[in-house]
């Protein structure tokens, strides 16, 4: 079962950990017999661990999560911890992608939140022979669980926030566990004048919850809803702005979705996705020169960027403002593009085609849309072969085409 949640969901990795301290609070001790039987839970859980690593480094693809070292990382990882305890205990303001802290590592205040989280558990445990077991034991185990998402090591969606509510899933159980806990036994000691007050009580706290986790659920009603909401909450979200401009030109909304690409790019100017997201709102909007000024950015950024490549030749061979027009440079883009696209491309084919018949080679040019037609026949493609074959007709006629 341990093997199936690690191939689910591999924030379960502390697991051993968590089945040591129970065998603590249980029997106040661990026993040889207990490390044993955890071995294999162990080995699971670091092959888990590896698998967690090589997963988020190919999401990265290359990009520097965070340039953060050690100590800011550190006093990170204390921040980390009360924001995941306050939002487990007062569940208002959540937000989908939170705000990133700038934490200064020469300021001593830095380090507080980690020194009182760490107090808090060694003053627990100095009272671990009586109330103390228990409450060692929760937070112990919030604090574990949490351990792979408190930032020492990188995962991918930090570039855009250090914390992620979902990430608590499983340590919101251990202070869930310990309030509960300590709910009724306190429910349990009062002289109740009527026998239906602590159910009722407890009856008010669910509905409480519920109603907070309803209102929460209408955030994920829709994309749109979601990246707007996170947007009233965090402004600065590059993700959300980047992420709601493509829905918004996607659905044609073509001037609202450049205001979020720029909105964007003043939080993250090195992003080539925001920067090509840009050029083809640019391209939709007919304002060729800034497309093209944006292709040429990203670009810059990625110089392996197979689309953006396709994209920016493509402007540059087919503008229609003469001004704008490259041949020679779009037949080199557009070579590039295809030899990254395996040459069955029939989209960078088109392209290349319309390079060259640019350039005035319209035999290689028509060599290349042919090529261009069958590879879209063969992907069943009708919404290409249509605009490739009246291509082809120009090439053959030795016309370029323009758009």
């Amino acid at each position: 079962m341990f093997l199936l949640a690690l191939l689910g969901k591999t924030a379960v990795v502390p697991l051993p950990v968590v089945l040591l301290g129970l065998a603590w609070w249980q029997r106040g001790r661990i026993a040889v017999k207990d490390l044993k039987n955890c071995l294999v839970f162990v080995v699971l859980a670091a092959a888990g661990s590896l698998m967690a690593v090589v997963i988020q480094h190919g999401a990265a693809a290359g990009l520097q999560v965070r340039p953060d070292n050690i100590w800011v990382r550190l006093a990170g990882a204390g921040w980390a911890l009360w924001v995941y305890l306050w939002k487990a205990l007062v569940p208002l303001n959540l937000n989908f992608v939170y705000p990133r802290w700038d934490i200064q590592a020469q300021n001593p205040l830095s380090y507080l939140p980690l020194a009182l989280w760490v107090g808090g558990l060694w003053i627990c445990w100095r009272f671990r022979r009586t109330w103390g077991r228990g409450v060692v034991f929760a937070m112990g185990y919030f604090t574990v669980m949490l351990l792979p998402v408190l930032g020492l090591v990188s995962i991918y969606f930090m570039r855009y926030s250090l914390v992620a509510d979902h990430w608590q899933y499983f340590a919101i159980i251990g202070p869930i566990a310990l309030l509960a806990a300590g709910i009724k036994t306190r429910l349990a000691a009062v002289n109740w004048a009527s026998p239906f007050l602590p159910p009722s009580f407890c009856a008010v706290v669910l509905l409480t919850f519920g109603a907070l986790t309803w209102r929460q659920c209408g955030i994920y009603g829709g994309v749109e809803t979601l990246w707007r909401a996170t947007l009233a909450q965090n402004p600065g979200s590059f993700l959300a702005n980047n992420n709601l401009g493509t829905l918004l030109r996607q659905s044609g909304r073509v001037d609202e979705a450049i205001t979020h690409y720029q909105a964007a790019l003043l939080v993250e100017p090195d992003d080539e996705s925001i920067h090509f997201n840009l050029a083809k709102a640019y391209f939709q909007r007919g304002m060729f020169d800034q497309a093209i000024l944006q292709f040429q950015r990203a670009l810059q950024i990625a110089p392996a960027d197979m689309e953006a490549e396709n994209n920016l030749a493509w402007l540059l061979a087919t503008s229609p403002q003469a001004s704008l027009r490259d041949g020679a440079k779009a037949v080199q883009l557009a070579r590039r593009a295809n030899d990254l696209a395996g040459g069955k491309n029939p989209v960078v084919l088109g392209t290349l085609a319309a390079a060259l018949a640019e350039t005035g080679n319209f035999g290689d040019a028509v060599a290349v849309s042919q090529k261009a037609v069958s590879a879209a026949e063969a992907e069943g493609r009708r919404d290409l072969t249509g605009p490739l074959n009246a291509q082809l007709l120009r090439y053959k006629a030795g016309l370029p085409w323009h758009q």
